[in-house]
């Protein structure tokens, strides 16, 4: 199969996949953009008006706090989605496997094109509600795509080795769901790693949300980019995308034995 024809067949199911997520009828792909707004409104109003929680910038509180957490909250949503779907990536495709041959090697793009879409418009709203409350430093902007290009790198190279994995685990899916929850409250999502006592920033900087959720904070706010994390971070994601696409390509002849 030519990679013309994989590139093909990658955007089609892409393009279904997200038909499927964001049907044309009623609000439609419109909730691309209402989601992070209602999850700013919705942080907003729990975490600084009902616990009492601040985050710096007291004069733009609440709304700070909401677009600083709505960073946590996107970069979350999109690595616990790829962990949790890719555990039933190829499972997905049993059916048409028995009838065709598959391009396996698109579906973890096809993955990826899926959580990076809501990520992006994230991401564009928090630049905007920053923007708007005079916080935004203008360097920030241009930084951010060196941060979130290795972060898809990361969830690329995951996505492939847990579709892997989900071949012959049926129940890694529950291993997933587990060990999302944990990174929720591992990672700096809801709070500032500058609250973290010292003893236990070593072990936040375990989890790969840590990195990219920070340096997207402090690069939007203080026009700053951290060249150790930056560099941290091209290489773990780097070293996961490469060791993925390896054990993918290695394994994607034997997918039909785990069905």
């Amino acid at each position: 199969m030519t990679n013309k024809r994989r590139l093909r067949i990658g955007v089609y199911w892409l393009s279904q996949a997200l038909k499927r997520r964001y049907p044309g009828r009623g609000i439609g792909v419109w909730w691309i953009v209402l989601a992070p707004l209602v999850l700013v409104t919705i942080y907003t109003s729990v975490l600084t008006g009902v616990m009492g929680l601040r985050w710096g910038m007291e004069e733009h509180a609440p709304v700070y706090f909401g677009l600083m957490v709505l960073i946590g909250v996107a970069y979350y949503q999109a690595f616990s989605e790829c962990l949790i779907r890719a555990s039933g990536l190829i499972h997905e495709k049993a059916n048409l496997a028995r009838k065709v041959k598959v391009p396996w090697e698109v579906l973890p793009f096809v993955l990826l094109g899926e959580v990076a879409l809501p990520l992006i418009c994230n991401l564009i709203v928090i630049l905007v509600g920053l923007g708007i409350t005079g916080v935004l430093h203008p360097v920030g902007v241009f930084y951010l795509p060196v941060i979130i290009l290795p972060f898809f790198l990361l969830l690329a190279g995951c996505a492939a080795l847990n579709s892997v994995l989900g071949v012959f685990f049926r129940d890694l899916g529950q291993l997933m769901n587990f060990l999302s929850m944990a990174l929720l409250f591992m990672s700096p999502v809801f709070f500032s790693m500058d609250i973290v006592p010292e003893s236990l920033r070593q072990l936040m900087l375990v989890s790969p949300l840590t990195i990219p959720v920070e340096m997207t904070r402090i690069a939007l706010t203080d026009g700053e980019l951290n060249t150790v994390w930056l560099l941290l971070l091209w290489t773990l994601s780097s070293v996961v995308f490469m060791a993925g696409m390896l054990i993918f390509r290695l394994t994607r002849e034997s997918f039909a034995d785990g069905f």
